[in-house]
């Protein structure tokens, strides 16, 4: 069932694209675009290997939709101010790249400077409470940032459970480790269930949800209607 309908979904995005965007369009709307059609690509991925990947790679990718999806909703609150802030963080990041491979006399395509004086990104966990804040009531479905299910709620649920594999925690380990048996085998472990790997598709959803109030290519009845049909808790 959450393959067919996380299907149906990648597909509805899919059939928007390619997009063209004209001098005069602000640069926010194109970065959105290009963050739904890479949400979607990554929710395909998923859906399609569904019960053959291990836990720890499943959670990485799905942790990737996460980060993806929370920030473009975050950029969506206030789309110039927070899209500033979004490109800021990159550049300055890329500034530090460049420093730290320069180091070892390798050179990387010239990159713009930083602005030192904009706003740094918020982290993780305030970009996804600052979500719940606003949204939540503004869009049909959303959870109060108390739920499980809002997005902060999955930041811890999910997005911390999912940073284990993601930074080769010890515990990232333990599917590799089969420690009932003697002597213990360390073996590749088999394909996991689905677990937490199908939020990927209702967390693609609830951004197509948000995003619908600000872009006009995503029609938000059409995007409840397929994610109404998913048999996820809430």
């Amino acid at each position: 069932m959450i393959r067919k309908h996380g299907g149906e979904l990648v597909a509805y995005v899919r059939s928007n694209f390619p997009m063209r965007f004209y001098a005069g369009e602000q640069w926010w709307s194109t970065f959105a675009a290009a963050s739904v059609l890479r949400m979607a690509d990554t929710v395909d991925h998923i859906i399609t290997e569904l019960g053959t990947m291990s836990n720890g790679d499943s959670l990485t990718l799905v942790r990737v939709v996460y980060e993806q999806g929370v920030t473009l909703c975050w950029v969506a609150i206030d789309p110039e101010s927070h899209h500033g802030q979004w490109r800021a963080h990159a550049l300055a990041s890329d500034s530090k790249l460049r420093a730290d491979i320069e180091r070892f006399g390798a050179k990387l395509d010239p990159i713009p400077e930083p602005d030192k004086s904009a706003v740094g990104l918020p982290s993780m966990d305030q970009r996804a409470e600052e979500s719940d804040q606003h949204w939540h009531g503004k869009v049909a479905g959303l959870h109060a940032g108390t739920h499980l299910f809002s997005f902060r709620g999955l930041y811890a649920a999910l997005y911390r459970t999912a940073s284990r594999p993601a930074h080769a925690s010890y515990g990232a380990v333990a599917e590799y480790v089969d420690d009932g048996a003697r002597p213990v085998v360390v073996r590749s472990p088999t394909a996991s269930e689905p677990g937490l790997a199908v939020l990927a598709v209702p967390l693609l959803g609830m951004t197509l949800a948000v995003l619908a109030s600000r872009v006009q290519w995503i029609n938000e009845d059409s995007v409840r209607e397929i994610v109404g049909r998913l048999h996820v808790p809430g």
